[in-house]
């Protein structure tokens, strides 16, 4: 049989942010579909905890796995500088790299679910100065987060994914901090980049493309000097992260937007973000077997074959497309649709030529059995 078969899962992208600045709902795939990296889930955590006050013996996992509805997101922490220097940096102000409820690690950045404790995270601290000095670069903290099956190793896409990023805010406190973010996408070695939506209702940072910075604070007296304290709300800080298209790694770079060494701006906790929950969609696993127990054919004759397409399980396939299209060879060609299993609705029972059905019912356990039928051309420049 030479025809082209395809089966496409289809999902409408759409967008809403909704109710008050904690409350966001953005995936637009079926429910069923649709699956949260939660960091306060039980069991769920960075490896080792931080070694708070012993920079020196800090030696932190970079790198590590969490798995979610048969997904691996596969973190990873890297600099634009040494690795010597990364280290030293996140260590040097005991930077968290677990979830933020653990034992001595900082305080979350509030109840953004509404069950009345406070939310994991997972949240990126560090002073980019020269490691053993207080001699302030430029350090790009980066995470990257490659999808990946748990199995096999190969990436594994998902269809949209959203998160939040908080407490990206200008800090006088201690030193002076003004928080950046830069989040990019990728799908299949093409850059996608992400929406970026200011969910705090008075936020403390401006968007410019896939790029959050913290407003500045200009609060210096007349010698030029920063107060000792003041900071912009750490709770106006939540930004939306929202990639509305298939992606298989993003990456974070955490700054900070201001690193220079006047006014005392050196040391410190120089640049805290806080990565919450990731939730996402991610495809059903289909398959299709077409068969019509034939090893050879007759011109002008008859012909029939089944195309059996199957939802496998790991959700509902509901809006997947399946199409056939048919070869000149194929004379009169129609087809019937029927055999349904496990709750899978037929689009249409009967048509003609090719096959171009989207099935709005589709569960997970279920199938669906299409029957062609006609006549092998008798005119031999048909066949290709």
């Amino acid at each position: 049989m030479k025809n082209l078969l395809k089966v496409v899962f289809t999902v409408v992208l759409v967008g809403v942010i909704c109710g008050s600045s904690y409350t966001y709902a953005a995936l637009s795939c079926d429910t069923s579909n649709q699956a949260t990296l939660a960091w306060d889930d039980a069991g769920r955590d960075w490896p080792d905890p931080v070694n708070v006050g012993d920079a020196a013996n800090y030696v932190p996992t970079l790198a590590h796995a969490e798995t979610v509805a048969g997904i691996d997101f596969d973190f990873a922490f890297s600099s634009n500088l040494t690795e010597a220097d990364l280290i030293w940096s996140l260590g040097s102000i005991s930077a968290q790299l677990a979830t933020i409820d653990d034992t001595n690690q900082i305080v979350g950045p509030g109840d953004l679910d509404g069950d009345g404790a406070p939310d994991s995270g997972l949240a990126v601290a560090f002073n980019p100065t020269l490691a053993g000095t207080n001699t302030a670069v430029t350090l790009d903290v980066i995470l990257t987060t490659v999808l990946t099956d748990p199995v096999t190793g190969a990436v594994s896409p998902v269809s949209e994914l959203e998160f939040t990023i908080s407490d990206i805010d200008y800090s006088l406190a201690d030193q002076v901090r003004q928080d950046r973010v830069t989040i990019t996408g990728t799908y299949q070695g093409v850059t996608v980049l992400p929406i970026l939506t200011a969910v705090s209702l008075d936020p403390t940072f401006t968007i410019s493309g896939n790029t959050a910075t913290a407003i500045e604070l200009d609060n210096r007296d007349a010698n030029s000097n920063f107060p000792t304290s003041g900071d912009l709300p750490a709770e106006n800080g939540l930004l939306l992260v929202t990639f509305d298209q298939p992606i298989d790694s993003f990456t974070i770079v955490y700054q900070d937007a201001d690193e220079t060494v006047a006014d005392g701006d050196v040391g410190g906790t120089r640049g805290l973000s806080i990565m919450n929950d990731l939730s996402f969609c991610y495809a059903p696993d289909l398959s299709v077997t077409k068969t019509d127990g034939q090893t050879s054919f007759t011109p002008g004759a008859a012909f029939s074959y089944d195309i059996v397409i199957t939802n496998n399980g790991t959700g509902s396939a509901n809006g997947a497309e399946i199409q056939d299209i048919l070869p000149t060879w194929a004379i009169g060609a129609t087809w019937t649709c029927g055999g349904a299993t496990g709750g899978a609705v037929c689009p249409v029972l009967t048509g003609t030529g090719d096959i171009s059905e989207i099935i709005a019912i589709f569960p997970e356990n279920s199938s669906l059995t299409y029957t062609i039928s006609g006549t092998y051309s008798a005119d031999m420049t048909d066949y290709p």
